[in-house]
């Protein structure tokens, strides 16, 4: 006799809705985030004239917004999947996350003033981190200067960053490309192509990626 299967419980089928929870300190700060999320929303501010905007349809949240600092922006477009950290730690740092966006896992640290910019419709995988800055001060033993000042972050459109990956300071990455799992991204990768490895190098040119698993030449479950 075949036992039946359970279904899971309907409760677990989705997060809570539940208002967003907001630490601000400062002056002249403006929010302006969805009443209420499928998810956990939190926010906390430490300075002056800071800017976040969330669009009210986020699909799902498991998001921590942090400002330390004056005159940051935060913005994210419509119909994301937000899971990670938003950190802005420095006056002057921005971060810009295009709609329709999923991020999995993600921590995008500005330690100093710049800018990091995520295209629309990217998906981002678990345990990946995007610096702007080394963090700390590489100096010149003869002239006693800095020599690793940070450099913006841009991410183009319907880029797929796998798991694991290490997005440094400088990186530019072309839309509809691939970065495979626990690359290391230092430099300019083109539009359209696979990169892989530490550093990451290209490995394909010539393709984009689909959300969905297509039929491949030779499939024979396809129809």
């Amino acid at each position: 006799m075949t036992t039946p299967l359970t279904p899971p419980p309907t409760s677990a089928a989705r997060p809570a809705f539940t208002r967003p929870v907001l630490d601000v300190v400062g002056d002249a700060n403006t929010l302006a985030l969805p009443a209420e999320v499928n998810g956990q929303l939190r926010v906390q501010v430490r300075g002056q004239r800071n800017r976040i905007v969330v669009a009210d349809t986020p699909r799902t949240v498991n998001l921590r917004i942090n400002v330390r600092g004056d005159d940051c922006s935060i913005v994210v477009g419509e119909r994301c999947v937000l899971i990670g950290d938003l950190q802005c730690l420095a006056s002057g740092a921005h971060i810009e996350v295009g709609a329709l966006t999923t991020m999995l896992g993600i921590r995008l640290l500005l330690h100093e003033a710049g800018r990091v910019q995520v295209g629309r419709d990217c998906m981002v995988s678990s345990d990946v981190t995007v610096h702007n800055s080394d963090v700390h001060s590489i100096v010149d033993v003869a002239t006693g200067l800095r020599i690793n000042p940070p450099a913006d972050v841009r991410i183009g459109d319907h880029v797929w960053i796998a798991q694991g990956t290490l997005i440094l300071k400088g990186a530019q990455i072309g839309s509809d490309s691939i970065v495979g799992a626990h690359s290391v991204v230092t430099g300019t990768v083109p539009s359209g192509c696979v990169v892989g490895g530490q550093p990451a190098r290209v490995l394909r040119t010539g393709v984009t990626w689909d959300r969905r698993l297509l039929p491949w030449p030779g499939d024979t479950a396809a129809p």
